[in-house]
């Protein structure tokens, strides 16, 4: 039967590895609206191609580019450039959770010893801190492929939603 609980528990620990990377992959989408809208948008993140469209749009922008901006440009209006930055999304560090989910689970049914005198026999403390550093791995495992596909980040702000500002006439030459 302790067999089939660390046989649970390692599938649940492979299936919910790289948590940030199944929720977040590794796109952000941006709204991008614009006063007055049909405004020009340019996107340039770190060494990809630049990407236009006309807002109201949404563009996806990687989130493990850095630097990333989103130019706004309109006839009439002065152009206006949007810098992101980023941040370490907060599903990256739900990866953790395995380590205490095994620690629990070496907790229950801690009877290491079925008194046949083969093996060693742990206390549930012992079997419960083996557990424990057993779920480093998946949450390592994880945490290294939100890091690799950059789902680990997330991009700020995230939308944007500007007026954009009249440009002054040129004055009058005489």
């Amino acid at each position: 039967m302790a067999g089939l609980r660390w046989l649970v528990l390692a599938l649940m620990a492979l299936v919910g590895t790289g948590c940030a990377t199944v929720r977040n992959g590794r796109y952000q989408a941006i709204d991008v609206r614009s006063e007055p809208s049909g405004a020009a948008i340019s996107v340039r993140c770190a060494d990809s191609p630049e990407v236009a469209a006309v807002t109201p749009a949404t563009v996806r922008l990687s989130r493990r580019a850095k630097p990333c901006a989103v130019t706004l440009a309109s006839s009439g209006y002065e152009t206006l450039t949007i810098p992101f930055d980023r941040r370490v999304s907060r599903l990256f560090w739900r990866n953790l959770i395995w380590s205490p989910v095994f620690g629990l689970a070496g907790l229950l049914g801690t009877d290491s010893c079925d008194g046949t005198g083969f093996g060693p026999c742990f206390s549930p403390g012992e079997v419960a801190a083996v557990a424990f550093v057993i779920g480093l791995i998946p949450a390592g495992i994880g945490m290294g492929i939100d890091a690799a596909t950059g789902a680990m980040y997330e991009k700020i702000p995230a939308d944007v939603n500007v007026t954009l500002s009249t440009t002054s006439p040129p004055p009058e030459r005489r």
